[in-house]
This record gives structure tokens, C-alpha cells and sequence, in this order.
């Protein structure tokens, strides 16, 4: 009774719904048998008449032998081992772990088992399902936006690897509505919207096999989304603060959406956002920015002791974190200033001292040094103007004290002087009254 049952049950199905239900009766004989959780078939698409490649995960080792099953038969399909007039008959390549089947029929359609000769309790399971070029509905959509760069990617699902033996790709080529086409876009228009064909060529034993993927291509006009990062403070910076202070530190991050968190750890241990709390963060947000201030209040020797951490997490990818250090700022002690006072006011009074001392010393090193003169009217330089006057009496300037006095000034201290009786009116001695 349960076998007309299922007949007439599976008459009533199409061809697709029967496939589906014979996986999952095949992946519950298979859990059943092996003694293993159920496995998830991989349902692979290809297009009639073009090249498809399976791989059988778990047998890596090239000494075992790979043996592929179709459908509920128990007799081997394919295997690694077999020869190659063999393959030629079949249509197909084996080599080591991969089922390669060089032009697809509706034949071929069904549910393929593998597993290792040596490994008999992993297996892979696949669906293959066939159709053909007026049922091109199995894609791959790319979106962009526009005035954006672009270029279109050819997938790479169930297609030969690299690593099989005498099978080789030759050319990848575009086309958008049967008419050849560039992948790379400079600038994205409207116009450049469609659906494009990524075309890959496989050249084996002579012949050329073909395998066909569906690239439709939408142009979006909206701005892009802003990736969420956080911009500010950098990691791993150190902030120099003054204990018994309010300290306020800002984490800024670029997000555009309100449902992006950004928040302040001290250690593992979240920072609140009560600002009843010593130690607290507050938040502002606008449509491209996100703040989060982590304040505080009376900064103490324990918080110089501990790790804080700015956390920005969002939906759509892995989270980011930066890690700050605070740093107690250095001080100069009271005996270090009021020694550096005391040495410049004992400077500065000990330079005054000197040039008072060394005035015209000084005065005649910097003249000679730098040469500064001062010409008076005929042209002669001088540093004074000496003149004696004529006294009778005792209490003036003998001869022999005025050379004396004139050579002292000039010898000895480098005066370059004005004699009146030698520079104005030579041959008279004395200015007579």
C-alpha cells in the first residue's frame, strides 16, 4: 500500500520536485549507512551541451581511489583509476578527486555520491541539474553605482582546476546581447546595464569544450554606503594627562548607519554611559559620524593603570578596535625651578657686573670687531678731541705729563686722538688766550 502510494505521488511531481525528493531520500539512506549526520547536497546548474567539474571533498591522498555513484545504483559510475578509452566512451575525465564531464546531456542529470576508497565515511554529495539556453536562469548579479569603476568577474564554480592533467582554458570572453563586450568599466553609465555573458574555453585532447555564466549587471544611482572606521584617536596612542583633572577623550568613526555601535571598554569590562559614574562615555551621532566620549571625572592613579578601548561594531562587517594609553604628564619639582631662577638672575647680574667693568674695553673690541667708526667733518677718524691750555702756575699739566697722558690714551689704550696742535693747526703748541 505504501509503495502505490509513493507512486502515485512521484507521478504527480515534475522533474525538478522528483529530483529534490530522491536527494533527500538518498542523503537519509546514505546518513543511515555510514553512520553519520545527514549529508547537504550541492545542487549544481549547467547549461546542455557545456563542460562541468565536480570535486570530491576529503580525498586528498593521491594514492586512494576516488569512487563517484549516480542516482540510487550501486554499481560505481566513475572512478579515479579508470582508463582512458574508458573515459573516452564516457564523456568524461577522472582525475584523482574530480568528476570532470565534458558535454552535458539531460542524461547526465542526477544525483552524484563520492568517497575514498580509504575513507569510506566522508562523502560528498551533489545535484546536478541540466537545462538549456532558453532557461538561462541561473546567475550571478553584480550591482554598481554609477560614475563608479567597475570590473565584471567571471565565476568560478564547477569549473576545471588547473591542476587537471591535459585540460587547459585558452580564452575568457564577454558579450552583453550576443555582441562581444569589455569587462572593465572607467565610469559606469545607465547605459552600461544589462546582462552579460562571461564565455570560458577549455581545450582538451583536440577538442573545444565551453562553459557559460549569466552576469546580469544593475546600475544603481544612489550614493554608496559609507564603510563604518573609526578615524580618530589611532591605535595604540598615548594621551598625556594630569591626575586630579577632568580628562575628556573623543572616538570618532565615519557610519552612516544608526544601527552602528560605538562604545569604550576599560580592560574586558564594558564603560557605562551614566554620567553618575567616575569613569562614563556619551554618545553623538549625526547621519556620517558617530562620538563617543569617554569622560573623566576626577582622573586618579588607578585609571592610569588601565587599557581603554574604542569598539565600533556593525552589521555588515567584523568589528573595529582601537586601544588607548594614558600617561601621567611630566612636572618640574619646585628645586629644579628655583634653581634654573636663581642661575639666570646670577647670569644676568654677573654680564651687567663685567660690562661695567670692561666698558670701554668692551666698546673697542666691538668698534675693531665690527668696524664701527664715527668720521667727523675733515674726514679723519677719531675717538677725541685733546687741547691744552696755556697756565701759569704750578697746579697745570707739565710738557712731560701731557705726552704721557697722549701716549697712555694712545698706546696703551688704542684712542685714536685729535691733537690740536698736531691735527688742526700744526706748529702752534698751545691755544693762546
Amino acid at each position: 500500500m505504501l509503495h502505490h502510494t509513493s507512486v502515485v505521488f512521484t507521478l504527480l511531481l515534475s522533474c525538478a520536485e522528483e529530483m529534490l525528493l530522491q536527494v533527500f531520500l538518498l542523503t537519509i539512506i546514505i546518513g543511515a549507512c555510514a553512520g553519520a549526520c545527514p549529508l547537504t547536497p550541492g545542487i549544481v546548474y549547467v547549461r546542455e551541451g557545456e563542460i562541468v567539474a565536480l570535486k570530491c571533498d576529503g580525498s586528498s591522498d593521491v594514492a586512494s581511489v576516488t569512487l563517484w555513484k549516480k542516482d540510487f545504483h550501486r554499481e560505481t559510475y566513475a572512478q579515479s583509476n579508470m582508463s582512458a578509452a574508458q573515459q573516452r566512451q564516457m564523456g568524461i575525465l577522472v582525475h584523482e578527486s574530480w568528476l570532470v564531464i565534458l558535454n552535458t546531456s539531460m542524461s547526465h542529470q542526477g544525483n552524484y555520491t563520492c568517497q575514498s576508497s580509504r575513507n569510506h565515511s566522508s562523502q560528498s554529495l551533489f545535484t546536478m541539474m541540466v537545462y538549456n539556453v532558453s532557461e538561462d536562469k541561473y546567475d550571478y548579479p553584480e550591482t554598481c553605482y554609477k560614475d563608479h569603476s567597475l570590473t565584471l568577474s567571471c565565476p568560478e564554480v564547477n569549473i576545471p582546476s588547473e591542476d587537471i592533467v591535459n585540460i587547459t582554458i585558452t580564452d575568457v570572453t564577454w558579450y552583453k546581447d550576443g555582441l562581444p563586450s569589455n569587462p572593465y568599466f572607467q565610469k559606469v553609465e545607465e547605459e552600461d546595464a544589462g546582462v552579460y555573458t562571461c564565455n570560458r574555453t577549455y581545450l582538451y585532447s583536440g577538442q573545444t569544450y565551453f562553459k557559460t555564466f549569466v552576469v546580469p549587471l544593475t546600475v544603481q544611482e544612489d550614493t554608496p554606503p559609507i564603510y563604518a572606521t573609526i578615524t580618530s584617536p589611532r591605535d595604540n596612542q598615548v594621551f598625556p594627562v594630569e591626575l586630579g583633572t577632568t580628562v575628556v577623550i573623543d572616538c570618532v568613526a565615519d557610519s552612516d548607519s544608526f544601527e552602528d555601535l560605538l562604545f569604550w571598554m576599560r580592560g574586558i569590562s564594558f564603560v557605562e554611559d551614566n554620567s553618575s559614574f567616575p569613569v562614563f562615555y556619551n554618545e553623538t551621532r549625526d547621519e556620517k559620524q558617530i562620538k563617543a566620549s569617554l569622560v573623566f571625572r576626577d582622573l586618579s592613579v588607578e585609571d592610569l593603570s588601565e587599557n581603554y578601548s574604542c569598539k565600533l561594531e556593525t552589521d555588515n562587517q567584523p568589528p573595529i578596535e582601537v586601544t588607548i594609553f594614558l600617561t601621567q604628564k611630566a612636572h618640574i619639582s619646585c628645586l629644579n625651578l628655583t634653581l634654573c631662577i636663581i642661575s639666570i638672575v646670577v647670569a644676568v647680574t654677573a654680564t651687567i657686573a663685567v660690562y661695567l667693568q670692561f666698558e670701554i674695553e668692551i666698546k673697542l673690541f666691538l668698534r675693531d670687531t665690527l668696524s664701527c667708526f664715527s668720521t667727523s667733518s675733515d674726514e679723519k677718524i677719531y675717538d677725541a678731541f685733546l687741547m691744552c691750555y696755556k697756565c701759569d702756575t704750578d697746579e697745570g699739566l707739565r710738557e712731560v705729563d701731557r705726552k704721557l697722558l697722549e701716549n697712555t690714551l694712545e698706546e696703551k689704550f688704542g684712542y685714536s686722538l685729535c691733537l690740536y696742535e698736531r691735527d688742526v693747526l700744526p706748529g702752534e703748541g698751545m691755544f693762546k688766550q
